[in-house]
């Protein structure tokens, strides 16, 4: 495997993208568990409806630090 060197300031928004992908996984693993626990999944899906501004948000944090840094980058929406 070959080792990439990031730069410590996208660690916050790594950290956020990998919290995002966990708490999707953990939403869809309650849904799958309905059956058992109802109240589980329905939490999870209030949790649901929150993904996109937490995306939207990590996306803005993105595009504000490649700009702090000049890279240039492109979002499609």
């Amino acid at each position: 495997a070959k080792d990439i060197v990031v730069p410590s300031s996208w660690a916050d928004i790594h950290k956020g993208k990998l919290a995002m992908t966990i708490l999707i996984r953990n939403i869809y693993l309650s849904f799958r568990d309905i059956l058992n626990d109802p109240f589980k999944a329905y939490v999870a899906a209030g949790e649901l409806e929150s993904i996109d501004e937490y995306w939207e948000e990590l996306t803005n944090m993105t595009i504000d630090l490649a700009k702090s840094q000049n890279i240039n980058i492109s979002i499609q929406e």
